[in-house]
């Protein structure tokens, strides 16, 4: 899996990388004022050094004092917090790394499937006017191919979940960044995704009777945060996730996906007595 943990690539986002480019810049203008308040000579006698760096040996040494004060200050922070800090984060970047891929690709599948399941209002102000829920083919820009009904909808809506509990109770992301954790807490993907499923079955009930007047409804805006969030989640790892799906009706494509499926079935069934009989303890260590 490609990953990149580096996170000074996003200095802006992570609040402990924020607040070391502040004081960094604050050190440089002390570094001045110690060398400017030093009575230490010259390497030149020119103009412009002087005019910067020169300063009465009798004048005010507020400034220097403070400066030093501030330089050894700058020093046990870097030791103190900023490192250790740095260090968390990235611990918890690579523990998380894999939960957080099958987040950003369960979620992307589902939203992508839910989508093409609903025929919605145009323009989209969020009603769902009906749908058409049926085993459909699917496929990412590298070409792989996935099948979806009603019902692998709902497994993958399950998948969001178990990879989102692994991720926010990991030991070591609770001590992170807390810009990644907002990211990742602020909204709670499983919810929302466990919300468009059931509205989605809402919409087909409704969509059968023709007495009913009212039409399920969802939040654009709710949609588009989770779609951010994903890409920001990808771009924070650094991971070149697939976001794009495309329905094929090509028969290769279907028979390739049949194909697979037919051979993990064939796994399952010819090693049916091993799975039957694995502990449970064994089997909940499976899904970590």
């Amino acid at each position: 899996m490609k990953a990149n943990y580096n996170t000074m690539r996003h200095m802006l986002f992570y609040e402990f990388e924020r607040l070391w480019l502040f004081l960094t810049l604050l050190n440089f203008i002390a570094i001045f004022l110690i060398i400017k308040g030093s009575t230490a000579p010259l390497i030149s006698n020119n103009v412009v050094l002087s005019s910067l760096f020169y300063s009465k040996e009798t004048g005010d040494k507020t400034l220097y004092n403070i400066a030093i004060s501030y330089f050894a200050a700058y020093i046990f922070y870097i030791i103190q917090v900023y490192y250790p800090a740095k260090q968390k984060t990235k611990r918890a970047l690579i523990n998380i790394a894999l939960p957080v891929l099958n987040l950003i690709n369960q979620t992307s599948m589902f939203l992508f499937v839910w989508d093409t399941f609903t025929k919605k209002n145009t323009p989209n102000d969020g009603t769902i006017l009906d749908v058409d829920i049926k085993k459909m083919y699917y496929k990412n820009n590298a070409g792989l191919v996935f099948s979806a009904d009603k019902n692998e909808l709902g497994k993958i809506a399950g998948r969001v979940q178990e990879n989102y509990e692994q991720i926010i109770n990991d030991s070591t992301f609770q001590f992170s960044d807390n810009g990644l954790r907002q990211l990742l807490m602020e909204r709670n993907i499983p919810y929302d995704i466990n919300r468009l499923f059931q509205t989605l079955l809402s919409a087909e009930v409704l969509s059968k009777s023709e007495s009913t007047t009212i039409l399920e409804t969802y939040s654009n805006d709710d949609v588009a945060d989770i779609q951010e969030r994903l890409r920001k989640l990808d771009d924070l790892f650094g991971l070149e996730c697939d976001f794009d799906f495309a329905v094929t009706t090509d028969a290769k494509d279907i028979n390739q996906r049949e194909d697979i499926d037919k051979m993990a079935l064939k796994v399952i069934l010819e090693n049916l007595d091993y799975f039957s009989n694995l502990p449970e303890s064994y089997k909940e260590s499976l899904k970590q």
